[in-house]
């Protein structure tokens, strides 16, 4: 197999892992989306990360954008972590 097409088939399974992990954190009541102040957190630490490049990031080849709003997911440097945060129910508004 070429080292393209591995490189191809490791960022598609990545993908399918964040989207199993937000349909899991959708469908148990967890927020989806990293509050206002953790995604800009996310975003000032990928701004100074090496492994930025040009907006993706070069360790698992994320779009950095799209993974920093995502609060299930997190850094793969260890630089951010998920971020777990029950829904309030409509009942408790």
């Amino acid at each position: 197999m070429l080292e393209k097409e591995k490189h191809m088939i490791g960022m598609a399974w990545r993908f399918i892992k964040a989207m199993l992990r937000y349909q899991w954190a959708k469908q148990r009541g967890y927020e989806t989306l990293a509050p206002a102040v953790a995604q800009a957190f996310r975003n000032y630490e990928c701004d100074q990360c090496m492994y930025n490049d040009e907006g993706q990031c070069a360790l698992c080849d994320c779009l950095i954008l799209a993974k920093t709003m995502m609060a299930q997911e997190s850094c793969p440097d260890g630089r951010w972590s998920r971020v777990w945060i029950k829904r309030k129910s409509k009942t408790n508004r």
